[in-house]
């Protein structure tokens, strides 16, 4: 199927192309207007058709097929202002046009598409859109993750672990739910994204779909953030939108781009630092002396107060090589144009066991058989596999085993027994294929229709195999797990303008939209093995019933939406989509209801606007979105369940049903300006926005006497987000060829429970954050004296999530093309809690890591606690140690309430060199080198005794609601030398 899909393209390009008799051919360059320069890349069109071109490395451009007479050619480019030029066209004759275009920081006349039915002038949109440009990354990124961290105000992606496979969460001003996933509506080029991740049980982290998406492809992101701009998309819109644009072809020669990174990856110390013991302690020989490694007091009487650098996971851990080679292709000839990729790239990880290896390919073809129709087909597919070591808090977690030991699984602190972990074989197998299908017809001059139709799929197989004789489980164990989501959608928009007179416009837009995601899944396993050697599930001594679950769910909306311009400087736009869903209540009717309305106002264009004060735009955008609940969430379902040895089967209640069910129901109002000021030195974007969710759906819990012991959700809540956003770049010097540019971004985001109904919900609570970090609290923590504690009830430490973020990224830039890019994000305000810690406090002999400072001054092993229950509840050094360790730190601890943390950190995320090759090879056009150091210093917050608040996850998974810590490595540092030759 991936290889059919893959040939779309080219078959459709060796179509004959016989309507392009009787027209005219345009051919020229586009450069700029400082130096002369090409651009390439730059979209150069016909106004009023759909004859377009992307210009070349050179800046060269054709256009064939256009009809005969006068035209005005126009060329776009992202941070470009828009150029025109008059040109007369003969049939069957090539005519030669040049353009000249001036860079400038805010381009108002650049188009964007998302957000919008068919596409706007920046200009025209009320409403703020964020755009990271491919080309604009100095830095070598594998994932489309990475490309995006740090790089525009409101959005979140921690780095995540070190485990393979592990996925990232992306959050855009904050949690959109209280109950659903929060993650945005991901388009493709305008293809339906099926699903946020691989859906697999047993990898240290779900494996984001983004990933599938080679940033060697990528052109531009653009993002939209809340309701106010979302309200177009209707029912599953509320947590924002992504749209990842990939390339085009473009017109003449073929232009090919190799590129090869070599990295290295490491990690650096995350655990406790080297220190001394202080003078008073009961074992005297201490009193004084610098500490040990942990790890060095193997069959030596335990001491506390060791340090462990990297948790006495030293052995286990390697410096793993990385490498990525990336070749494309992009050409074009009269009415063909085409782009190709093809990359592998992969590795050995941090663990053992940990490896991946992944295989992308593209193939997008741009044809227009008429001067007013043309079609972008679009195919890619993507193979990811990778092996893991035993991940997480679990059994056949080699992390777990070693932290723990040897109060772990495996009653052992002896290396040689812990190895057998590593026997463990855990392997996932992710394939995905993308096709979509776009045409774009012109039938008259000021209408525009547009047609896309896509199908993503998305499919991964899992096995792991716990052999004969494994440590923890000696009969062994074998599973496998196949999941897969299918998606298919399709979306028209058709647009007129009308101009109404020389000042006056409108310009109507309808449109409709089709989505069907089906998603099946089938789990296998067996213990019991018959011995060494490779197995099946049905090899296995017992085998347990089949689990098969299957959804399907079906979106379908039409929209309606008007833009008038007076003068094209004032802008007001109303929209309105109607949404059905097939997971809706049966009670709540046929269509829901999402109305929207922008204004934009470019008040630089006044007559009494001073020219030396730059561009401004005044905009402002309020807006209804949705969240959809779950495929079977609305109705009362049953679950099969088998008994072992043919024992029968039976069915037991699992979900009461809500016959009135619906979706959660957000409205924003966001207010901001667009600005570039002191002539063109400074460019700013604020945004202020205040969003209300209501009908927030929560877990509603019923007697257990009426059957269903599972809670129920329903549309019992109501809470809020407010915040602000400003994205700002300066050009600090500029001395000829050299120049300093500094980049920042500043976003706050405030979350409020304003209502929860009949629901209980630990972390959701009136008048709190959504969510807050709610747990058992010491009230006088940094006292020094015997802990007094507030009741987790009570005990609120602050919300979970980030409640504002700065980013800082100066810019060096050196003659002949060398360039010096750093960037830092400072995140702050939020907690996270380490369950999972007290049971080394309470079981030891060493306590636990995040007390290692602590057991210097009170050693673990001459101090109980503070409790009732403890026998040592004295010593020397007491009256050193304040309230919260004396309650957390010792062996009569209660619960893990107490290890939360505050998440605030600094991370220094990337530093990059990028110098042009000194001399030419053979046959290359340019060569470009770049070094980049990623993730090479963390500093947290004084109180924060763990580590990396980004080794949080949400549950295991990219989507989930709350960020609380695993076991798990933080991600590492890596170095990269990169090498990118066009020819």
């Amino acid at each position: 199927m991936a290889k059919m899909g893959l040939l779309v393209p080219v078959l459709l390009a060796a179509a004959p192309l016989a309507a392009w008799a009787q027209t005219g051919t345009v051919t020229g360059r586009v450069s700029g207007e400082r130096g002369g320069g090409p651009i390439a890349a730059a979209r150069v069109s016909v106004v009023g058709s759909n004859v377009t071109a992307l210009t070349g490395a050179d800046g060269s451009f054709t256009l064939a097929g256009v009809s005969p007479g006068r035209h005005e050619l126009q060329a776009t480019r992202i941070g470009y202002r828009l150029a025109t030029t008059p040109v007369d066209v003969l049939a069957d004759q090539t005519v030669q046009a040049t353009l000249q275009m001036v860079e400038v920081p805010l381009a108002l006349d650049e188009i964007v598409v998302t957000g919008t039915v068919g596409q706007a002038r920046r200009r025209e949109v009320g409403n703020s859109i964020a755009q990271i440009k491919a080309a604009d990354i100095a830095q070598p990124v594998q994932t489309l993750e990475a490309m995006l961290q740090g790089r525009t105000a409101g959005i979140v992606i921690p780095s995540g672990t070190a485990d393979m496979g592990s996925g990232q969460a992306i959050r855009l001003r904050g949690n959109a739910s209280l109950s659903l996933v929060s993650y945005p509506l991901v388009y493709i080029d305008g293809v339906r994204q099926t699903a946020s991740a691989y859906r697999s049980t047993r990898s240290a982290g779900q494996t984001s779909m983004i990933s599938d998406i080679d940033p060697a492809t990528i052109e531009r992101v653009e993002i939209i953030k809340g309701p106010a701009a979302t309200a177009l998309y209707g029912t599953e819109a509320a947590a924002g939108v992504m749209q990842i644009f990939t390339k085009k072809g473009t017109s003449g020669r073929t232009v090919w781009t190799f590129q090869t990174d070599q990295g290295v990856r490491w990690e650096q110390a995350w655990g406790s630092k080297p220190g001394r013991y202080s003078e008073g302690l009961l074992d005297t020989a201490l009193s004084g002396t610098p500490t040990q490694p942990c790890i060095a007091l193997h069959g030596a009487a335990a001491r506390s107060g060791c340090h462990r650098p990297y948790l006495d996971m030293d052995p286990y851990l390697r410096q793993p090589h990385r490498e990525r080679y990336t070749l494309t292709a992009a050409g074009g000839s009269g009415p063909v144009r085409f782009f190709t990729s093809a990359s592998r790239d992969g590795g050995k990880g941090i663990l053992p066991n940990d490896e991946d290896l992944r295989y992308q390919m593209r193939a997008n073809v741009s044809v227009q058989p008429s001067s007013n129709l043309n079609l972008d087909v679009s195919s890619a597919f993507t193979r990811y596999r990778f092996g893991v070591t035993g991940y997480n808090n679990t059994l056949e977690g080699l992390y777990f085993q070693v932290v723990r030991r040897p109060l772990n699984t495996v009653a052992s602190d002896n290396y040689a027994v812990l190895d057998s972990i590593l026997q463990l074989q855990d392997r996932q197998v992710n394939d995905r294929m993308i096709l979509g299908v776009t045409a774009t017809w012109t039938p008259i001059r000021g209408m525009s229709q547009r047609l896309t139709v896509g199908y993503d799929e998305a499919r991964t197989e899992q096995e792991f195999v716990r052999p004969l004789n494994y440590i923890i489980e000696r009969g062994g164990r074998i599973g496998l797990t196949e999941w897969s989501s299918r998606s298919l959608s399709a979306d028209y928009v058709a647009s007129q303008h009308l101009p109404v007179s020389e000042n006056l416009s409108a310009t109507l837009s309808v449109g409709g939209q089709l989505v069907q995601r089906e998603q099946t899944r089938v789990t296998l396993e067996g213990v019991g093995l018959p011995g060494p050697g490779e197995h099946t599930v049905s090899s296995a001594n017992i085998q347990f019933p089949p689990e098969v679950t299957g959804e399907r769910v079906v979106t379908g909306g039409f929209l309606v939406q008007s833009l008038v311009a007076l003068r094209d400087r004032y802008f007001v736009t109303a929209g309105v989509r109607f949404d059905g869903y097939s997971a809706f209540g049966e009670n709540l009717g046929t269509l829901q209801v999402y109305p929207k309305g922008t204004a934009s106002y470019v008040i630089s264009e006044e007559p009494f606007w001073p020219a030396a004060l730059g561009t401004m735009k005044l905009r402002a955008a309020y807006g209804w979105a949705g969240r959809a609940p779950g495929a079977f969430d609305a109705f009362r379902t049953w679950t099969p369940q088998g008994f072992l040895g043919g024992g029968g089967s039976a069915l037991v209640p699992r979900n009461r049903g809500n016959p009135d069910l619906a979706p959660e129901r957000s409205r924003e109002l966001e207010v901001g300006a667009d600005a570039s000021l002191l002539h063109e030195r400074l460019t700013a974007d604020f945004s202020w926005y205040h969003r209300v969710t209501d009908d927030a759906l929560l877990a509603v819990s019923y007697p257990a006497t009426q059957g269903f012991l599972t809670a129920q959700l329903e549309n019992v809540g109501k809470f809020e987000n407010r915040g602000i956003e400003l994205s700002a770049t300066a050009r600090l010097l500029e001395r000829g060829a050299f120049g300093v540019d500094l980049a920042a971004t500043l976003a706050t985001n405030f979350s409020k429970v304003l209502k929860v109904g009949n629901a209980t919900v630990n972390s959701i609570v009136v008048g709190q954050p959504a969510p807050v970090v709610r747990l058992l609290k010491v009230k006088n923590a940094f006292e020094f004296a015997d802990p007094v504690f507030e009741p987790a009830s009570g005990g609120f430490y602050g919300p979970n999530l980030p409640t504002h973020i700065v980013t800082v990224a100066p810019t060096i830039r050196f003659p002949r093309n060398v360039s010096l890019t750093a960037r830092a994000e400072y995140q702050g305000g939020a907690w996270i809690s380490q369950a999972a810690a007290h049971f080394l406090a309470q079981r030891g002999p060493y306590g636990t890591p995040s007390c290692d400072e602590v057991y210097r001054i009170v050693p673990w092993e001459e101090y109980d606690g503070p409790y009732p229950n403890a026998t040592r509840r004295t010593h020397p050094n007491l009256g050193r140690v304040n309230a919260v360790d004396r309650a957390r730190c010792y062996r009569t601890t209660r619960v893990g309430d107490l290890f939360t943390w505050p998440a605030d950190f600094l991370k220094l995320r990337e530093v990059t060199l990028q110098a042009p090759l000194p001399f030419q090879l053979k046959g290359a056009q340019s060569t470009i080198v770049t070094l980049s150091l990623r993730n090479i210093l963390t500093l947290l917050s004084p109180r924060n005794h763990s580590q990396d608040p980004e080794t949080g996850a949400t549950g295991n998974t990219v989507d989930g609601l709350t960020f609380q810590f695993l076991d798990a490595i933080p991600a590492p540092a890596e170095f990269t030398v990169s090498f990118r030759t066009t020819f």
